[in-house]
């Protein structure tokens, strides 16, 4: 609330305005509090009322269809009743949006008038004002007529805002008194509810004596920047300016200066309740999640906790033992249980360690209910309480609180009693004490009468004396009854005394309650014990029983006070009240609460046992005596009323006798029994409705984006919880509402200090868009605040998830890169999607926050100019420390308008704030606290320090004495002041561990975690255990519940890996504690140091030692996994759910507390962890945990190696982490092997990598592991990605100052890149899907593109297109000359070389022809890149010459003649100095080399050549900036390999760096630090720095020769034998040994030449040579037999006669008998390797009928009635069709078919086009490119079947034989029904079986040795399962993103057809039962061949560059080693070893 604005009002004020200007002043009017100079009119109290009115109503604008009272009632005006019957229950009509736009304008119309008027009034009253007229100086004009109640309407303004609100934010000096909040809803009189707020006071003066004279206008911020000052007075023009805050500041970008925007004013923002609309209601919660992820986050976000919390409802000492075994065995099983299903459970037990409820403060019941309150929250969990109910009740509760009338009555009753009571025992006293002295007197008097009476009688002596002795006699006898009667008076007295003292003592209640009247209402508050007791809970541990036992006497006497006299009765236990909650809203069959019942059976007879109270509740009067009114109540709840709520399921009742000291873990065997059962019986229930709970969840997960959402959905909560509570900063809210509404270009940055509100004003700002923006029917509004969450302070993870939402948002569905360059560019590229239909506005707060990844806080990654459409709003601290502001200052090149200051508190703002809060908490202070309270806010200005001392005044009563100056004067000094206080109040070391942990975490803290953490902590339990009676060496849970919320304002909970964790709220928090705690008092690695034993485990299950005890207690802390995999598990790790705290904080603690062996071991180097990391997060935050070891170690040689190694393995283990285990070995192996230390006692040069590899072998999830390192080892260059391309990238090209790359995509665009930075600077849309080149020019203001035959000139700065040359057919050849002036393009088919200048208009300048001495017919043309000088030099490829053209004339300058003849050119370049022509020539036999020959630029003379080597593949060469370079990018197809080739042209050093998979098609290099790269297909760019390695000598590489074929021994399969590409030597290997893995048993080499086919069968190898001639047909005439035992030749055999065929073609059937093609390709020929000589021919026998020419009648109308010949006919052309017409067609459809059929009889004279052969080696099935297959058998020697098919050519391309060969199974295609089959015959009878379908594009295809299964694999990914012989036909389909299918892949299947190994791309197998992936291997070069050995225990595959066979085996822990006992060594490779268990010891 503000203050009030003095003006002076004149006369004709609104004479001469326009009807808009006057309606401003009436707004001005309306939303200012007004004080009026020379009148007493103040509007204060009129607005505040107004304000509170018009908060009870909608909006004009609100959706008027209620027919139900509001939700939430704001009852100002009336109560609830009067509501109900009012307006809420009306009948509303819906109108259209031209009507109610039509009733605003009226209502505005008729709102100014009668303020016109009103101000007409005013005008007349103050000319009246020095004269009074006839109404008198107490005339109020302006008041109108004060009965008339105001009607609805007016209480709000035409923007919906209310009147009552400032337009100026006022600084003043005096502020008003607030009014009193609410009480219960309900306003009362204002006379008797209103408090009020004091004045604040200055210097000791009370602002109620301040003058209103006094008072002046204030200035805002943005007044300010015009210039007007305090004082200075104003024209109207600028103060009508002013009232609607337009500011004249030049715009960013000269465009429209958003902030000279005429916008409506926004309404005073303050806090709402209404009523949730209809349509919010609707919402269902998939709906609110479908809008919450689109941007709508003004509608309430549902949400998802995924914490389960289970509240142990119980006594205290009684039910230890129960709660014991649930927290200690039944909670462990469901942690787990909940953790497998991505839930977090939490058991929350406050009793456990307590005897009773009784601390200082009290606080233990409301600790103890609220958090029951917070487990029954949720609704929909199964389970939210157990119950454990005893025979014991518990104590009483004492009230805390008390209404004041409760306890005046009980007050007055006790006073007026004791009064009463001791005014009568005060009378009796008295009466006795007069009884006794009329007694005393009587006596006297009776003395002195008998002394008398003697004396005067008369009578003789002797008379005398015996009347004497009977006077003496009854003077003794009285004076005996006197004193007998006085001791009675005596004891009667005493006696009454007695019963004075024990009157109740009403001071008792005013001693411990005392009045509290800052609570609104006031109360009585119960006062902490210490207050009276002052020794309470201090001291050894019999003062502190001592205490306890006082104040229990003094509690039992409050209590019966209470009961006796009070209208209250106070005897529920808290065991009660938690069950009457837990139970509340339950009307029967309760399902979510558990209760179990204990009987002690003999309890009463046990009574005198010394812990029998414990147990039972015994009456304090008599000793050993049950209580039986309690005992009664207590059965009647556990009988009667519990089973009326709770299902009878869910009641479990055990019994069990009573036994010396009660019951108790490891007491009595009975007692265990019953434990025991309890404990199954119990966990049995909980986990079955967990497991009901959490499979419905598992379901719902299937619809949502849960992972996406959730992230979301903090978010969204966060900006929603501050707009809540937001009030005032209207100003700052206009200027961002201009922002929105503008078309600015440039994001809006909103700074201030800390604490000053930033992140509230956004949160407000994002809640209002959509009204903001109410013309567009669809915004998408898009918040983040950074550090809600622990991904968002990580930048990456920050552009990653915003762009992930935008995707969904505007519908994008390409894949988002997980690097941060690519992700900047995505981020811009995403931003980009918006619409003018669905604009964007992002909010993101706190970007300080960051953490220093990737340096976020540069802000690097945020565009320098927004898209279209959107609008970006980010706040941040304006300290230069921390990087933001500078950045953001350099970004938006310091334009001021785009800078948003959030200004200090203003004072009335304050004021507002207060009050709010205080309605809220139900609050007030007194005068001099409120003094104290402004005065210090005024030293820190902001909404954080006064939430802060805020929160510090909740806990002041009304009669505390607040001193200033022990106040602090900052948010850090408070925080630290609060946690000395908590250090008082909890016990030192308790809040210092405690909050030191909290500060020492990466991620936060659970609670869980944080009770372990304390209960392992000596220091803690040191301080805590002589308090407590602790069974367990535990920190009671209750200790840790009650600091917690005392901490609440400072901490929050805080999504982090998957659980919601403890985290600071405030950075100026976490300083404070960090400052106190980790840097001060305790060191930082102490507690890192704990936590870290903790992560690891350490203490699990394990007794740690404390001081006194060296063996120790256990702790009873939770064991933490590294992840958790359910029994029933497939094991292959799909089903685990990874513990992402063990992962996250372990690795961070362990190296904070310098523990960098641990830290290795346990983590970074530990493979398992490593696994868990990268399946549990992503391989990005992998690598960013060794960059932040290396930040610590950077010389550690084991993490460097580990960082590379993830790095080049990247691609593989991101398709499939479960890679990760062969990668490693794969790359490590190699260097483990050669790390032997130069002498016995040194250490390995990498001691860690060895136990890596060693576990990577043994890993927990079963995968391929490479038998010796296989690809490309670490240490080499690494590359950096540019990822925004979302398809493939097409053509690539730099800039001539080489700074900036150029790139093309099939996704239409190309993008220009900022080389140093990563960026993309500019993308041009519609560019061109196929650019095969592209070129700058122009001084890079133009980029050239070809696209098949077109030529396209675009300008860079337009991005229009120039110039299109799409006239000529022939693909071009594009370079430029003349310093890129000049565009030169050569047109293969017409040999012409054209030219347009560049420079003025694109003329064409020359064209001339070329002499035709091509080579090829395609691409035969090549240009250098780039020319200097007009000139330019191109060839023919394949030629030896190159010619040397003008480009502007077409004169042929020089040519340049190939200095070898060999010589054929393939590219060009030109420096300054040489003409350069690479060049390839024959190398030796089988290989090529190129070389660089070098000509004089000017002259065109030869100079030298520099050989290059075999490695080189050249297809275009680039040139560094300084010519001193020639780069060439070598792809090779072959290999699957790529590597950069680089000469030096002057020393001709030539090296090749950078090795790397993959082909890269397309590259450019002119700088060494950016040599760019492109793979085929791959959207991302790579950029390589080869700078550092240029001048450092390299090793040549040399040409390694790949395995070409693999022959499993069949005798001895424990052998394979691999031979070499380009027959290379044949190699042995022992695949079933490990230790024979690395290297062969044996290897021949030189035993063939070229031209041989060389045949191998077990250990003979047979060489077919010397090929001749017979009969002029080509034969091999001799045969060589080679023994590989022996190692020698065995035989030669000449005059052999065998038919030359492909090698392939060749089988030999077993020692002697070869077979191969014959001849003629139309049969087989059986040769004996004995003699060389022909056994016999295997031919085709076809029946007549199927050889026949001509094609019988009979069958050609067979085939017709197949073949209708009129299905392409339409009806009405066979109606019009005439006889004649119809004879014609049939006749020529019969000649048709007749051809045909005579064409199919011809086919079976056609040669064997393909064949495949039996397992057995007994059936050859054939095809002959025809409609046929023939099927022979081996062992009869005959062809015994045809399968034939009419319709469909049958090929053997993709086909299985079974290994009998009884079942074949191929894919054709049908040509009459079009359609594809895959088909499964039956050879035995030529008939097919089954057949499957619509089955296109099958690739590879096997078939079990049964033929009841069959596998294939499909273009699309696909990999298809048909078991055959299943009565049910179904095919399962796997997809798989890492298959690859070619030509190439083969499948086969093994373990009887169980598994099968696919070779698709990479190597994968499969469980077939299951139909899952178990392991997959992925090479860095092309795999050549590939077997299955070992009955497929063992996968063989050769590579391209390795000599080596590599062998794969599934490894894993659980994997069982491979025995083979059968067969033995056959080569003396080892001596007695049998199998692979016999590993080498040093690889562990």
């Amino acid at each position: 609330m503000s203050r009030g604005i003095v003006m002076e009002l004149k006369p004709g004020i609104l004479e001469g305005l326009t009807e808009d200007e006057r309606y401003r002043w009436v707004s001005l009017l309306v939303s200012s509090p007004t004080g009026f100079h020379g009148s007493t009119f103040s509007s204060l109290q009129v607005s505040e009322d107004g304000r509170k009115r018009a908060s009870a109503l909608p909006p004009l604008e609100r959706e008027p269809t209620f027919q139900r009272k509001p939700k939430y009632f704001n009852p100002y005006d009336a109560n609830n009743e009067d509501a109900a019957e009012s307006h809420w229950k009306k009948q509303y009509e819906r109108v259209s949006f031209e009507v109610d736009n039509k009733v605003k304008n009226h209502l505005k119309k008729q709102l100014m008038i009668r303020f016109e008027k009103r101000l007409k009034k005013m005008e007349d009253g103050l000319n009246e004002e020095m004269t009074p007229g006839r109404h008198g100086n107490d005339y109020k004009p302006w008041e109108g007529k004060s009965k008339k109640k105001a009607d609805i309407f007016s209480q709000y303004t035409e923007h919906g805002g209310k009147p009552g609100q400032e337009a100026f934010k006022p600084v003043e000096k005096k502020l008003p008194k607030i009014p009193k909040p609410v009480e219960n809803g309900k306003v009362e009189d204002q006379a008797d509810s209103s408090v009020k707020f004091p004045d604040i006071k200055q210097n000791g003066v009370s602002n109620d004596d301040a003058s209103s004279d006094e008072e002046q206008f204030s200035v805002s911020p943005i007044q300010k920047q015009n210039g007007v000052q305090n004082g200075e007075e104003q024209s109207p023009d600028l103060e009508r300016e002013n009232s609607i805050f337009v500011t004249k500041i030049k715009s960013y970008n000269n465009e429209e200066n958003f902030r000279k925007l005429d916008i409506s004013p926004v309404p005073t923002p303050h806090v709402q309740r209404r009523p949730m609309t209809r349509e919010q209601t609707r919402l269902s919660f998939d709906d609110q999640i479908k809008r919450i992820i689109n941007g709508q986050v003004h509608i309430s976000c549902p949400i998802r906790d995924k914490t389960l919390r289970i509240y142990l409802c119980s006594g205290f000492s009684d039910s230890d033992a129960e709660r014991s075994v649930i927290m200690e065995r039944i909670y462990p099983e469901l942690r787990t249980i909940c953790a497998l299903h991505g839930r977090e459970l939490q058991m929350i037990d406050p009793h456990w360690g307590l005897k009773d409820s009784i601390t200082d403060d009290h606080s233990i019941p409301n600790i103890c209910l609220s958090y029951l309150q917070t487990c029954l929250r949720d609704h929909l969990q199964t389970i939210n309480t157990v119950a454990v109910l005893t025979d014991r009740y518990g104590d009483p509760l004492l009230p805390s609180i008390l209404q004041i009338e409760d306890f005046e009555q009980v007050y007055e009753a006790v006073s007026a009693y004791t009064n009463t009571q001791r005014s009568q025992i005060r009378e009796l006293m008295a009466n006795v004490e007069s009884s006794a002295s009329n007694r005393q007197k009587n006596t006297q008097d009776n003395s002195s009468v008998n002394q008398n009476g003697v004396d005067d009688d008369s009578e003789s002596s002797s008379e005398k004396a015996s009347d004497k002795q009977t006077a003496k006699r009854k003077q003794s006898v009285s004076a005996m009854f006197s004193k007998n009667e006085g001791q009675k008076d005596q004891e009667y007295i005493k006696s009454l005394k007695h019963q004075e003292s024990m009157l109740p003592d009403p001071e008792i209640l005013t001693t411990w309650y005392k009045l509290d009247e800052n609570c609104v209402p006031a109360v009585y508050k119960l006062q902490p014990i210490s207050t009276g007791i002052k020794d309470f809970g201090k001291g050894d541990s019999a003062k502190r029983e001592h205490g306890r036992q006082a104040w229990l006497e003094i509690q039992s006497k409050l209590l019966d006070l209470f009961n006796k006299y009070g209208n209250k009765k106070y005897k529920t236990s808290l065991l009660e009240q938690e069950l009457i909650q837990a139970l509340q809203y339950a009307d029967s069959e309760l399902e979510q609460c558990i209760v179990v019942t204990r009987e002690l059976e003999d309890l009463e007879d046990n009574l005198n046992d010394l812990r029998a109270d414990e147990y039972a509740d015994l009456t304090s009067s008599k000793i050993h005596t049950l209580d039986w009114p309690i005992y009664r109540r207590f059965k009647q709840i556990k009988e009667d009323e519990i089973p009326q709520k709770v299902s009878d399921q869910y009641i479990l009742p055990f019994q069990t006798r009573w036994a010396t000291g009660g019951v108790r873990i490891g007491g009595d065997r009975m007692h265990q029994t019953y434990l025991d059962r309890m404990g199954k019986h119990l966990g049995d229930v909980m986990k079955r409705r967990l497991l009901e709970g959490l499979t419905d969840d598992d379901k719902n997960k299937k619809v949502e984006k849960t992972k996406l959402f959730d992230e979301i959905a903090e978010h969204v909560l966060f900006f929603q919880e501050r707009s809540s509570h937001f009030e005032g900063m209207k100003e700052t809210l206009l200027v961002i509402k201009s922002y929105i509404r503008s078309k600015c270009h440039s994001a809006l940055v909103v700074h201030g200090r800390p604490g000053c509100g930033k992140s509230s004003v956004l949160a407000k700002a994002a809640k209002e868009t959509h009204k903001w923006l109410k013309n567009i029917h669809d915004v998408a509004v898009l918040v983040r605040s950074v550090g809600s969450t622990k991904e968002s302070t990580n930048i990456r993870n920050l552009l990653y998830n915003i762009c992930e939402q935008l995707s969904e948002v505007y519908g994008e569905t390409e894949e988002i890169p997980a690097d941060y360059i690519g992700l900047i560019n995505a981020f811009e590229q995403h931003l980009g999607l918006a619409t003018s239909e669905k604009p964007l506005v992002l909010f993101i707060d706190a970007v300080d926050r960051l953490d220093d990844d990737h340096q976020g806080r540069k802000m690097s990654w945020l565009p320098k100019r927004l898209p279209n459409n959107v609008h970006v709003i980010i706040s941040t601290l304006p300290d230069e420390s921390l990087d933001c502001m500078p950045s953001m200052k350099t970004l938006l090149g310091g334009d001021a308008d785009m800078f948003l200051e959030i200004p200090e508190l203003g004072e009335s703002d304050a004021m507002i704030i207060l009050n709010h809060w205080c309605n809220v908490h139900k609050h007030s202070v007194t005068q001099q606290q409120f003094d104290v309270v402004f005065n210090t806010m005024r030293k820190c200005p902001s909404p954080l320090f006064l939430k802060l001392l805020f929160n510090e005044s909740l806990n002041w009563t009304s009669h505390t004495v607040i001193q200033e100056s022990k106040l602090p004067d900052s948010v850090k000094r408070m925080a630290s002041i609060k946690f000395g206080q908590l250090e008082m109040k909890y016990g030192e070391m308790l809040v210092r561990r405690a909050i030191g942990y909290i500060a020492a975490s990466r991620n936060g803290i659970t609670d869980h975690e944080m009770l372990d953490l304390l209960s392992l902590d000596d220091a803690v339990m040191y301080e805590v255990s002589p308090q407590y009676n602790l069974s367990r060496r535990r920190i009671p849970p209750s200790l840790w519940y009650r600091l917690r919320k005392d901490l609440s304002i400072y901490v929050r909970e805080t999504k982090a890996d998957d659980v919601k964790t403890l985290q600071w709220a405030h950075k100026h928090f976490f300083d404070a504690a960090k400052e106190r705690y980790l840097t001060q008092r305790d060191k930082a690695p102490s507690y890192h140091k704990a936590m870290a034993e903790y992560f690891v485990g350490t203490w699990v299950n394990k007794p740690k030692p404390y001081p006194g005890n060296d063996k120790g207690a256990l702790r009873y802390v939770s064991k933490h996994p590294m992840y958790w995999e359910p029994m029933d598990s497939k094991s292959d790790g799909s089903s685990r759910v990874y513990n992402l705290r063990k992962v996250n904080e372990l690795p961070y603690h362990l190296l904070l507390s310098q523990q960098m062996q641990q830290y290795k071991t346990e983590t970074v180097c530990n493979f398992e962890w490593v696994l868990a990391k990268l399946c549990g997060t992503s391989l990005r935050s992998l690598v960013e945990e060794y960059h932040m070891g290396l930040e610590m170690e950077p010389n550690d040689l084991d993490l460097k190696l580990m960082s590379d190694t993830l790095q080049l393995s990247g691609k593989a283990i991101q398709r499939d982490p479960r890679q990760l285990a062969g990668q490693i070995v794969g790359r490590l192996q190699g260097i483990v092997n050669r790390d032997v230390p130069s002498t016995p006692h040194d250490p390995p040069k990498y001691p860690y990598l060895h136990a890596m590899v060693a576990q990577a072998k043994l890993t927990s999830i079963p995968t391929l592991v490479p038998s010796i390192g296989c690809l490309t080892e670490p240490g080499g260059i690494l590359y950096d990605l540019l990822s925004g391309h979302t398809k493939a990238i097409t053509a690539v090209t730099t800039t001539t100052d080489a700074q900036r790359a150029l790139t093309s995509s099939e996704d239409n665009t190309l993008k220009v890149w900022e080389l140093k930075s990563g960026k993309v600077i500019s993308t041009i849309d519609n560019f061109g899907t196929n650019i095969s080149k592209l070129r700058t020019a122009l001084n890079n203001k133009l980029v050239i593109s070809v696209e098949v035959s077109v030529i396209k000139v675009w300008s860079l700065e337009t991005k229009e297109c120039c110039l299109i040359v799409d006239q000529y057919l022939d693909p071009p050849v594009i370079t430029v000359a003349s310093e890129g002036k000049l565009l030169v393009a050569f047109f293969d088919g017409v040999n012409a070389l054209k030219t347009w200048d560049l420079e003025h208009d694109y003329k064409h300048v020359c064209e001339s022809k070329i002499e035709d001495n091509s080579v090829f017919s395609d691409n035969a043309v090549v240009l250098a890149p780039h020319s200097f000088g007009d000139y330019v030099l191109h060839a023919f490829r394949g030629g030896n010459k190159a010619t040397i053209q003008h480009a502007r004339n077409g004169k042929v300058l020089h040519k340049l003649q190939c200095h070898d003849d060999s010589s054929s050119i393939v590219a060009l370049a030109i420096t300054r100095d040489y003409m350069i022509l690479a060049c390839r020539q024959h190398y030796m036999k089988l290989h090529e080399i190129h070389q660089l020959e070098m000509f004089d630029a000017k002259k065109g003379k030869y100079i030298r050549s520099i050989r290059g080597c075999t490695q080189d593949i050249i297809n275009e060469i680039h040139i560094n900036l300084v010519g001193s370079h020639a780069i060439v990018i070598c792809a090779s197809e072959t290999s699957n390999a790529s590597n950069i080739a680089i000469w030096n042209l002057e020393t001709e050093d030539h090296k090749h760096l950078a090795k790397h998979s993959g082909v890269s098609s397309v590259g450019a290099c002119a700088d060494f630090r950016y040599c760019l790269t492109a793979q085929k297909g791959d959207s991302t760019l790579k950029i390589w720095n080869v700078s550092k390695f240029i001048n450092q000598p390299m090793p040549k590489l040399k040409k390694a020769l790949g395995v070409a074929e693999i022959h499993p021994m069949i005798d001895n399969p424990r052998y394979a034998i691999a031979r070499q590409v380009n027959h290379g030597p044949i190699s042995i290997w022992n695949v079933a040994k490990a230790k024979c893995l690395a290297s062969a048993v044996r290897i021949e080499r030189n035993l063939s030449e070229s031209s041989d086919v060389v045949l191998i069968r077990n250990t003979t190898v047979f060489i077919l040579t010397e090929k001749g001639l017979k009969e002029s047909k080509p034969v091999f005439k001799t045969i060589l037999k080679y023994d590989l035992k022996a190692k020698r030749y065995i035989k030669k055999i000449t005059q052999c006669f065998i038919v030359p065929s492909p090698q392939h073609e060749y089988v030999t059937l077993d020692d002697e008998r070869l077979l191969g093609p014959a001849e003629t390709r139309n049969h087989f020929i059986v040769w004996s390797l004995t003699n060389g000589r022909e056994l016999y021919r295997i031919r085709p026998q076809y029946s007549d009928a199927e050889i026949r020419a001509t094609a019988k009648e009979s069958d050609v109308q067979n085939s017709l009635q197949l073949r209708a010949s009129t299905a392409k006919m339409t009806p009405w052309d066979r109606r019009t069709e005439s006889y004649s017409a119809k004879q014609k067609r049939r006749e020529k459809a019969r000649e048709e078919e007749k051809k045909a059929l005579e064409e199919i009889h011809r086919e079976k004279a056609n040669g064997i086009e393909q064949f495949i052969i039996s397992g057995d080696l007994n059936v050859i099935v054939a095809s002959f490119f025809a409609h046929h297959i023939a099927v022979f058998n081996l062992t009869e020697k005959m062809h015994v079947q045809t399968l034939q098919n009419e319709h469909s050519m049958l090929f053997l391309h993709v086909a299985a034989l079974n290994y009998d060969g009884s079942s074949l199974v191929h894919a054709n295609y049908d040509e009459l029904s079009k359609i594809s089959y895959v088909t499964l015959w039956d050879t035995n009878t030529g008939q097919v079986k089954k057949r499957l379908k619509n089955e296109s594009d099958v690739l590879a295809m096997a078939i079990t040795d049964d033929g009841s299964r069959v596998v294939f694999g499909k273009a699309n990914k696909e990999l298809r399962i048909w078991d055959v012989n299943k009565r049910t036909e179904t095919v399962r389909k796997i997809q798989a993103g890492s298959l690859e299918f070619s030509v190439d892949s083969k499948i086969f299947t093994f373990n009887n057809g169980k598994r099968a190994c696919v070779f698709a791309g990479d190597i994968s197998v499969w469980d077939l039962e299951a139909a899952i992936l178990l392991a997959v291997f992925t090479p860095d070069t092309r795999i050549e061949c590939v077997n299955v050995v070992m009955s497929g225990q063992l996968i063989t595959i050769g590579v391209h560059e390795f000599p080596e066979l590599i062998v794969l085996k599934i490894m894993g822990k659980d994997i069982k080693l491979i025995e083979d006992k059968e067969h033995e060594d056959l080569f003396g490779e080892t001596t007695g070893d049998t199998s692979d268990e016999e590993d080498d010891d040093d690889d562990i």
